[in-house]
């Protein structure tokens, strides 16, 4: 497994199997009427790259610094095979987002490709305005939690550990 840090909450996760694309958000699309940007710039990231290689894209939440809805916009126009994993919340304005831009190829909570499992966990709680998740890779040698801002809950420790016995790296 590589993991590529894209800036702010994104990554760029790499398995023999399967090439995963986290909060995706470019310098150049600032959010929030125009008042954040990413820091440092990640103009030097081979975004052309990673729009070819990008097979998921998975946004932890709707907050415009991870969902970037122009860089989306881009991903889907030059990459129609791209799926979007949604984390099963229960009420998904995501999902809306996403079919909002165009996006048709969804993945609800988990999937594995090859010997790569990817789980999304969703996150409620009281001190956000949505909800928010994290997502758990295993490629079969290695286990990534990618939690970002998200609360990891006792049930989604339990979870991960008994299907994934550990946890390798977290972010």
């Amino acid at each position: 497994m590589k993991i590529t840090y894209t800036g702010h909450a994104g990554l760029f996760i790499e398995t023999n199997d399967v090439n995963i694309l986290c909060d995706p958000w470019k310098f150049e699309n600032p959010a929030f009427f125009g008042t954040w940007s990413v820091y440092p710039k990640n103009d030097s990231v081979d975004w052309e790259r990673i729009i070819q290689k990008t097979d998921i894209v998975f946004v932890t939440h709707v907050h415009r610094d991870h969902f970037d809805s122009k860089f989306l916009t881009e991903l889907l126009n030059k990459n129609k095979d791209v799926k979007v994993l949604v984390p099963d919340f229960r009420f998904c304005t995501l999902l809306d987002d996403f079919k909002e831009l165009g996006f048709e190829n969804f993945l609800i909570k988990e999937v594995t490709i090859g010997k790569t499992q990817i789980v999304s966990y969703p996150s409620e709680t009281i001190d956000r305005e949505r909800e928010d998740s994290c997502l758990c890779v295993d490629d079969g040698k290695y286990t990534f939690l990618n939690f970002n801002d998200s609360a990891v809950t006792p049930e989604h420790k339990e979870s991960i550990f008994s299907r994934f016995g550990k946890i390798d790296w977290a972010a």
